[in-house]
């Protein structure tokens, strides 16, 4: 490509003249070098601003340098666009090319330098990709950073190449705008104000740039086609004052309040943006490794949290909270776990009323849990989190709430298998006398086998139904005695300074209560938080599995069970082949599980739980460890590997540290964020455990041989635990019937011995998506081609004609003064589209129609109907600024005359017709 072939791009894709005779400065080769210089340049500064702030970003370890590509596009836009090519074909070898810097660049990272044959990183990023449209697609979780890489990559390349070929080609600056200006701010957004003005003082004045180069390049086209001289130097003088007045521009906008600093306009951004919150969440969750680099905040309190790498929680102030006492700020709970991260799952949502108690709310009037205390605190928003907080279980609020409780457990139970599978459940003593009354001499019936089933459940359906019969199964509803909440969302949007007042209870049960509880649990509870992913494999559950029995062996209940690996993960000292523990830097003993924020994602495809425990280790093989969100998913997924019911909450943890005694408050920091474990107790509830390693002076306390209090975090537990973990070698609380109902209960769940791993969702999705965005494109064009039609409702042909060609030209932006004759303005719209007499002749039938009271033949109206296609055709080409396509041999057809009488024709003069 030479220099003279980017100064000399065509506007309309047709032929045209060298430039006027008497100047020949213009087709010099200097001359040609500058122009194509300082359309180059601007372009170039578009392209660096955007590029260097997504680099700057530093979202993931393994992007490539998106300046490179960036260059790359602009330099394949720049060249296709001086070739005489379609400009289909020349988008298309584009994309080619692209294709080719695509896989340059991401097959590069350093996620697939492990493979050292070309085909092996293809097909691992290709196996990678449709994982992670396995999980957008069936609501699920990922980390894998690669994708991202690879669709960032990929759209940097096409938006450049589209703004190049847009700019040099056709004029048009606004898809180079807009598009590279969305990137830009996007990419600003999700940042900490660092590269606002930089970025944002640096795009706009190339936009303004851009602007005044296009508008003044279609200007030098039209002269340089009409042989019109102009100054030699009228872009150097263009490109003069507009950056002056773009740079005085930016200095007063120094002056006024910037856009992430205005309270007035962040909240009429919160408006705009409210109804797109779903898809932000939708981004977080298919996207949830991708700013593990520079981190970010622990938690959205969504329906969904990430395990992530790095995370920076901030001093930022969110809460401030007049308790009577330090302890957890409950914010949600989670309970199914993905592999990669927690979700709720079958929630119902319930408006509660202001200062009505939640169970009240929903019409239960069940014995609440025993042993439960109830702790009232006042909470200020200081910024916007998604729920409301409250100590323990939230029981009522002082403002309208949207409460999230879990749905019904639906359950299918096959009456002729053996009934021990249920003997741990509160289920076991009623199947067990179904089943032995069904083998007795009289049998049993289905009328008979629904009455022996427990008040608390909602029979569903018997098969057989008839009520003579004798059932073989029956399908059950469980629902919880007492609102099971997860969380709990106000009406609108939670602004600053928003207070509310909150009860909650917390447990005060004792360590021999907890012991007495026994495993009789509901079906609701065995059905929801015994589950574990089908992706774990038999060796990743095997490990699991063999740890949590190695941990608690010796343990006569689920308590002592809890208290093993609550202890274990949060205080196992690390020892030497001599059995002596391993000492810090800091002197203090070194974890097995130390708390630290910095810690690398998961790889790809590994159970993150699974990793933390076993692989997450540094360069001496010494346990990196992590934070809370690691330890307490680890002991929540170990107690349902032993079949333990267990769920984690998310929230802040506040201590001493957080008191302000001025105000009399706590005052609750970004970096209070904490995550616990929540085990079921029958008659009990929700107990909280804390698995997180503790602060150093305690840890040297342990490693002393001294005691620990497992409710250093979780002070609402008021009964502290006063023994570490048995190392006895007695049988396990867990006995195979519970192991049996497990595999014959829990469809959803990861089966334990024996069971065969299998990965969730399908590969329905590579057909779907084109089939749902070919529905929306199908749709939307069936209801703007129905609006368009309804428009002309109850118009002739004729009219319908002209009054079409009249609103194409509006929007094409051919302006009419009101006094000019339809002939007029078709003449006007047949001069500006190079199609001689094909308006006139919708004018004239038109005025034939309107104004001389003639009907249109056959004939008449096929030739108005095929000048209508053409017309429309060079309209919407002109308004899409795409080039008109040469038509040399273009009809002018005659004027349109009507048969009147059968013996003469009747012309329509210019002067009939006057309307508009």
């Amino acid at each position: 490509m030479t220099v003279q072939d980017v100064a000399r791009i065509p506007f309309t894709g047709r032929s045209r003249t060298e430039g006027p005779k008497s100047d020949p400065t213009i087709d010099s080769r200097w001359w040609q070098a500058m122009e194509a210089g300082i359309t180059g340049t601007i372009l170039l500064l578009l392209v660096l601003t955007v590029t260097d702030s997504i680099v700057n970003a530093d979202w993931v370890r393994e992007m490539p340098d998106l300046r490179r590509t960036g260059l790359l596009a602009l330099a394949v836009g720049a060249v296709l666009a001086t070739r005489r090519l379609r400009w289909y074909v020349a988008l298309l070898a584009g994309i080619a090319l692209g294709f080719v810097v695509f896989l340059w660049q991401v097959l590069g990272v350093e996620s697939l330098g492990g493979q050292p044959v070309f085909f092996d990183r293809f097909e691992d990023l290709y196996f990678r990709i449709e994982d992670w449209f396995r999980q957008a697609f069936n609501n699920g979780i990922t980390t894998d950073n690669l994708p991202f890489v690879a669709f960032t990559t990929g759209g940097i390349f096409l938006a450049v190449l589209l703004s190049t070929w847009t700019v040099l080609r056709w004029r048009n600056p606004w898809p180079a705008v807009v598009v590279l200006g969305a990137i830009l701010a996007v990419n600003v957004s999700y940042l900490e104000d660092r590269q606002w003005n930089l970025s944002f003082g640096f795009f706009a004045t190339g936009a303004a740039l851009l602007l005044m180069r296009t508008a003044l390049l279609r200007r030098m086209d039209g002269w340089r086609a009409n042989g019109t001289q102009f100054p030699t130097f009228i872009s150097l003088s263009f490109v003069a004052v507009t950056l002056v007045a773009t740079v005085l521009l930016l200095g007063l906008s120094r002056g006024l309040p910037r856009p992430d600093e205005s309270s007035a306009l962040t909240s009429a951004w919160d408006s705009i943006a409210d109804p797109f919150n779903g898809l932000n969440d939708d981004f977080r969750r298919i996207f949830g490794g991708i700013d593990s680099n520079r981190g970010v905040p622990v938690h959205a309190f969504d329906d969904f949290f990430v395990l992530q790498g790095d995370i920076s929680p901030g001093e930022g102030i969110v809460l401030r909270a007049a308790a009577p006492e330090p302890g957890l700020l409950r914010g949600a709970s989670y309970d199914r776990y993905g592999g990669r991260g927690w979700q709720q799952s079958d929630l119902d949502q319930r408006a509660v009323p202001d200062n009505i108690p939640i169970p009240e709310a929903a019409g239960s009037d069940a014995a609440p849990y025993r042993d439960r205390r109830e702790v009232t605190v006042r909470l200020a928003v200081e910024r916007s989190p998604a729920v409301l907080f409250s100590f323990g279980v939230p029981e009522q609020i002082d403002k309208d709430t949207r409460v999230e409780e879990l749905a019904p457990t639906i359950t299918q139970i096959d009456l002729t298998a053996d009934p021990r599978a249920f003997a741990r459940s509160d289920l076991g003593e009623a199947l067990a006398e179904i089943r032995e009354r069904a083998g007795s001499e009289d049998g049993i019936t289905t009328a008979g086998a629904v009455a022996l089933v427990p008040s608390q459940y909602d029979v569903l359906d018997v098969d057989p139904p008839e009520p003579g019969a004798q059932p073989t199964s029956i399908t059950l509803a469980s629902s919880p005695s007492l609102p099971d909440v997860l969380s709990v969302r106000g009406p609108d949007r939670l602004r600053a300074g928003f207070t509310y007042d909150v009860t909650g209870t917390v447990s005060t049960a004792s360590a021999e209560s907890l012991r007495d509880a026994g495993t009789a649990y509901p079906l609701w509870v065995l059905g929801r938080f015994l589950q574990l992913p089908r992706s774990l494999t038999d060796d990743e559950f095997g490990r699991l599995r063999e740890l949590a029995r190695q941990v608690v062996a010796g343990a006569d209940t689920p308590y002592d069970a809890a208290v093993a690996l609550e202890n274990y993960l949060c205080c196992s000292v690390l020892i030497d082949d001599a059995g002596a523990p391993l000492i810090d830097e800091a002197g203090l003993p070194r974890l097995l599980y130390p708390f630290t924020t910095d810690i690398d994602l998961p790889p790809p495809q590994a159970d993150s739980v699974s990793w933390f425990l076993f692989e997450n280790v540094d360069a001496d093989n010494l346990p990196v460890g992590g934070y809370y969100d690691y330890h307490a998913s680890a002991m929540a997924v170990l107690l349902r590997s032993i079949g333990i019911p267990a769920r984690v909450a998310t929230g802040f943890a506040i201590g001493d540290q957080n008191y302000d005694g001025r105000t009399d408050n706590y005052i609750i920091r970004g970096r209070d964020a904490y995550t616990w474990v929540e085990v079921f107790f029958p008659e009990y509830g929700w107990v909280d455990f804390d698995p997180t390693p503790p602060d150093p002076e305690v840890r040297q306390i342990f490693a002393a041989g001294g005691e620990v209090a497992p409710a250093r975090i979780a002070r609402q537990r008021i009964s502290l635990v006063d023994e570490t973990f048995a190392t006895g070698d007695e049988g396990l609380f867990l006995d195979e019937f519970l192991e049996e109902f497990l595999e014959d209960f829990a469809p959803d769940s990861r089966l334990p011995e024996g069971a065969t791993a299998r990965t969730t969702g399908s590969n329905w999705w590579y057909l779907w998506a084109p089939l749902i965005a070919l529905g929306a494109i199908t749709a939307m064009s069936a209801s703007g081609a129905l609006a368009w039609h309804l428009s002309f409702r109850g118009l002739g042909p004729a009219e319908r004609g002209w009054r079409s060609t009249e609103r194409l030209a509006r929007w094409s932006g051919l302006r009419v003064p009101p006094s000019a004759t339809a002939v007029e303005h078709a003449t006007q719209i047949d001069g500006a589209l190079a199609t001689p007499g094909i308006a006139r002749r919708i004018a004239d039938a038109y005025g034939a129609v309107r104004f001389g009271r003639k009907e249109l033949s056959p004939d008449q109206y096929d030739e108005v109907r095929s000048a209508w296609r053409d017309v429309r055709g060079r309209f919407v080409r002109r308004i899409l600024h795409l080039p008109q396509p040469n038509r040399d041999d273009l009809w002018a057809p005659p004027a349109l005359s009507v048969d009147e009488d059968g013996a003469e024709d009747a012309d329509i003069s210019d002067a009939e017709s006057t309307e508009s």
